[in-house]
Parts: structure tokens; sequence; C-alpha cells
């Protein structure tokens, strides 16, 4: 199946930038969305052949022209605009142009009187002059007419040639039909498929799906795949975006080439997925003989794996299927759930097995994010060297519990790149020297800093707040800014010995002090900063303000959180740190010698 992308969230970029931008992604196509003009990114007819030689250049297609034609009755002034763009859809040897038909309704709405006989005299009238220019119309699953099934009582009724169906899977899904449902009845009538992802909101109209990217929603779209696959669909998946009027994709993806990304990510992984259909006979369920609380259902549209502990007794439940690996092959794997339940008690195994059906390693895969009531897996799985297959279990576990598992996803993927990083770490213990200063401190710190960047480290790190360790001052006495001497002289030692540096300090900002830890990077530059959002008892009594937020830092071998002494005593901070990215936590820290 080919590849394409709505210009819809992109409205902004000219022509030659619109393909510059499909090339860059592997598109194969491009579905232009024409503005209030009727025109491809500001070009008209008189610019056609700009257009063709264009692409031709950079051998991607214009799947169709996704017009603003919305057919409610017969309307001459709007057969003129339709034939327009089929002119337009001519000269740029573009194959068809998506059109709406019908009325905006809910699904609960009381449906208006539609003016059929006028839509199908539309119609009657536009596909012969479309046939003549060599173009196809395409009428788009939507409104009344969302259903694969109704709207192939239009395509009958005009019993036209070049007449074709635009299947948006999510308003089928809307409407009540089943995937297999519109791909049957649609046959060699579908043309073109939009692809988007949404989780229902709830509504009673079951109307406002609130759309999500790819993978994150409700939406069937693994099943969708296998069905077209099975099918031998030949045309284009693609990614309508719809980016203006979806606030909540907003902020998503930082530009198109972003989504764009994700969208192939998704996409290879989809069509990569060694795991079977949740469709699929392959699928086993498992309660315990001596508690079989669990009830199974697969939900509606192939679009989940569920659940349900429906006791006032602890019970157990879980979905297993296996799968075959090639020995010492890297996997990536993901699934998503939705469930009201903690984290704890949904969770994921992945058992390797050998040929003989023998354990080798049993593992939990780890959940990195929860979103909602959605909580995201996401872990990387090497085969053993006598492994022969892989067995995945998803669990609920709990008391009137119900858990949506959606379709797992378990894909080769290059081996994790090994990075070797060295560390130094600093920890001082106070000496208990009566008089101890600033100044003896300073020099300690000092020679620790000179000791540990001959070692060539890539990081040093220091302990918490070692210039004023042990020294005998009022608080006010011995903060600083982060542009004090001591900053400044672990500065110039970061970039000295060409080394990232973690140093702790008293900060004074702003008439406010923090327990600080600020990272320098190899030339001395400031990365960023955090501050100890769990203060100690002592501290919250001098007066002391904690921070707020779990920051992570981009350096050139990880991305890094940082906490300080108490905060690790507390295990929502460093998941908090982790869910922001971070692939190692640096603790700077002042108590419990002994562990140091």
């Amino acid at each position: 199946m080919k590849r394409a992308f709505s210009t819809l969230a992109c409205m902004e970029l000219t022509f030659p930038e619109l393909l510059d931008c499909a090339v860059r992604n592997g598109m194969e196509g491009v579905e232009i969305r024409l503005d209030p003009a009727q025109k491809i990114c500001g070009m008209g007819r008189e610019r056609s052949d700009e257009i063709r030689a264009l692409c031709h250049k950079t051998g991607v297609d214009i799947t169709d022209l996704a017009t603003g034609v919305s057919i409610v009755r017969y309307d001459e002034n709007l057969m003129k605009t339709a034939m327009d763009c089929v002119d337009l859809a001519s000269d740029v040897n573009c194959r068809a142009i998506r059109v709406f038909v019908g009325a905006m309704i809910s699904r609960f709405s009381d449906v208006p009187k539609q003016d059929v006989d006028g839509i199908v005299r539309f119609l009657k009238e536009l596909c012969p002059y479309a046939a003549e220019k060599k173009v196809d119309i395409w009428l788009e699953t939507h409104s009344i007419y969302s259903t694969g099934r109704s709207i192939m009582t239009l395509i009958d009724a005009v019993d036209a040639p070049n007449l074709y169906a635009l299947w948006d899977l999510i308003h089928t899904i809307e409407f009540c039909e089943e995937p297999a449902e519109t791909l049957e009845v649609m046959g060699d009538r579908l043309a073109h498929i939009h692809l988007k992802d949404g989780a229902f909101s709830g509504d009673r109209n079951r109307t406002q799906y609130v759309h999500t990217a790819l993978g994150e929603g409700e939406m069937p779209l693994c099943h969708l795949l296998d069905l077209l696959q099975k099918s031998e669909y030949a045309g284009y998946l693609s990614l309508e975006w719809e980016l203006p009027w979806r606030p909540e994709l907003k902020g998503c993806y930082a530009d198109t080439d972003a989504t764009l990304q994700a969208y192939n990510s998704w996409l290879d992984a989809a069509e990569n997925n060694i795991l079977p259909s949740i469709t699929s006979d392959a699928w086993e369920t498992f309660v315990p003989e001596t508690k079989a609380l669990a009830q199974f259902a697969k939900g509606p549209y192939g679009a989940a794996l569920q659940i349900d502990l429906a006791s006032d007794s602890f019970g157990v439940g879980k979905w297993i299927c296996s799968a075959p690996v090639e020995p010492g092959q890297t996997y990536a794997f993901s699934v998503t759930c939705q469930t009201a339940e903690s984290p704890n008690d949904v969770y994921v195994l992945l058992t390797q097995k050998k040929a003989d059906g023998k354990w080798l390693l049993r593992e939990h895969a780890l959940h990195n994010r929860k979103v909602g009531d959605k909580i995201f897996f996401s872990d990387t799985l090497t085969a053993d060297p006598e492994a022969a297959s892989v067995t995945l279990e998803l669990w609920c576990k709990g008391k009137y519990a119900h858990t949506d598992w959606y379709q797992p996803v378990l894909t080769p993927c290059e081996p994790v790149e090994e990075r070797k990083v060295k560390v130094a770490i600093a920890y001082l213990k106070p000496s208990g020297k009566p008089g101890l200063t600033l100044a003896d401190n300073r020099e300690t710190l000092t020679a620790v800093v000179d000791k540990a960047g001959a070692q060539n480290p890539d990081i040093i790190l220091l302990g918490e707040c070692m210039y004023d360790r042990g020294v005998n001052l009022p608080l006010a006495d011995k903060v600083e800014t982060d542009r004090g001497s001591m900053c400044t002289l672990m500065r110039q030692k970061a970039a000295q010995y060409h080394s990232y540096l973690i140093y702790n300090f008293h900060e004074y900002d702003n008439g406010e002090i923090y327990n600080t830890s600020i990272l320098f990077d190899r030339q001395g530059g400031t990365v960023g900063k955090y501050r100890k959002t769990h203060l100690t008892v002592t501290e919250l009594e001098t007066g002391m303000t904690p921070g707020e937020g779990y920051p992570v830092f981009d350096t050139d071998f990880s991305r890094i959180g940082m906490l300080i002494c108490w905060d690790h005593y507390f295990s929502a901070t460093t998941e908090a740190v982790v869910e922001n990215g971070a692939e190692i936590i640096f603790v700077s820290s002042a108590g419990d010698a002994a562990e140091q």
C-alpha cells in the first residue's frame, strides 16, 4: 500500500515546499486540500504546466484534489465550482476530486429530510463531465453518508463508472459499521483511505471522538491494515491530520516533518508486526482454575482485547499469544491499554522459549508513561541464541476491574547501540574540623575535581552542597548565584577537562534560596538547572523554597535527569524523571555516608 498525506495541516507551504517535504519523508503521494480560491497552494490552472513538471521531477503524485464541494441538493452555482475543480484536476494529471454529500448530523440527531433526488441528479451530471476529462469523483464517508452502506446507495443510484468511495475509518466507526462490513460493501469502489486515530469522548451521540496520534487512540487501525492486506488493496493510505479544527492535536508534533516521521514509524511497525492480529484465533485466555473470575471479550470493530473482573473477590486474567523469533534478533515492543486501574494492576510479560517450549527468559515489559486512563508500554527484546519463540501475556488483576488491551506490536529492529559513559562521582564526608571555612572546602573541591578530571570522565558528579558542608555560618552567608565565584570555578573546570559537571549549591535567586544542581557542558556552558523538590524538615525550617518539576537535559552521551538527596527517597520523583525521558539519573547527596 502506498503512503500519502493530506495537506490540510500544512496549507502554509508552497507547492515546491510541499513536494520537498513529501520526498524527505518518503511519501509517494500528496492529497491536495484546495485553498478557498479552489487553487493548489495558490497556483491555478494557468500554472498547471509548472505543477505537472514539479510532480514529474520529484516523482510525487497528486492523489486527489480535496475540494470543499458539499452536495446537499442540485445547485447550478455549486456545479460550476465542482466542474472547475474537475478542470484543474485534469490539467495537472490528477486522478480524482473529493466531494462531500448530504447534511451534517450526529448519530442520534433528528435526521433532516434529504434531497436524495437532487444529490443523485447532481452526480449524474458531474460524473460524465469528469469522465470526459479522465477524472474520477470520490465520495467521502462523511455526514449523513458516513457508512459504506449509505455511500454505496448513492453510488449504485448514480451508476457512473468513475464514481468511487473515499473511506474515512473514524466516521464509519462513529456510525457503528464494522471495518470488515465497510470493506465488503465498497468492494472495487473503494478508491482511497484516510488514516487517523481517536479516542471516544463519552458523548451520547458517539460522534465526539477526540483525535490522537496514530496508535494512541481506539481506532482498529491494525485490524484495518490486516483487512486491506488480505483484500489486496493497492491504493493510498493518506494521513489526514486535522490540525486546523482539532485543538487536541496541537502540540503533538513540532511540524509537518515530525508528523510524517511519526506516521512512517507507526506504519513501519504495524506492517512489520510479527504478533497476530487481535481478531485472530491465535489469542488464548487464562484464569486460575481455582478462581475463574475473569471474563474475556474482543471489543467492537476489532479494536481491543477486554478483561473484566466483576467480583468483590480478588481475581486475575490474561490474554496470551506466541510468535516465532530469530535467535539474536532485536525487537521493538509496544502495547497500550485503557483502564481505570492503577499501573500496578496491569502488566505485560514476554517469555522467550526454546523450540521444545522450555523457558529461557521471562521479563516484564516496562510502562513508560500514563496519559489519562491509558498506559503505554514499550521495551526492546533481544532474542536469546537458543530462542525459537516469544510468548506475550497481557494481564489484569483486581476487584471490579476492567482493561482494554489494544493491538500489541513486536517488530524487528536494529540492536540498541551500546554507549559507554565514564562517570566520576565524588562524595566528601564532613571532616568535623573546628573552624572549617568556605575557603577550606573550595580547596578540597578543587582537588577532587582535578583528580576526577585527570581520569578523562564524560561527567563529574559532585555531592550535595559540598562548598558549605560543615561550615558554621548562617545560611544567608553561604548562598551564591549561578554567576558566583564557585559556579564560575566549576564552569572553568568543566571546560578545562572537557567534561560535563554537575555542581550542587545553595542558590540565591530573586529573593529565594534553593538547593540547586547546575549542569555545565564540556565547554563550560550552562545546560540547565534542577532545584530540589523534596526539602528536608531542616531545610524547610531555614526558610528555603522547593523547586518545581523534573526537567531532563540532553548531553552528547545521553538524556539525563538530576535529583538531590531526599528527592530519591520517593519513588514518584524517579518515575517523573523517567517519564520525561531520562536514561540516567544523577543524585547529589549528603546523607548516609556509608551508602555513597
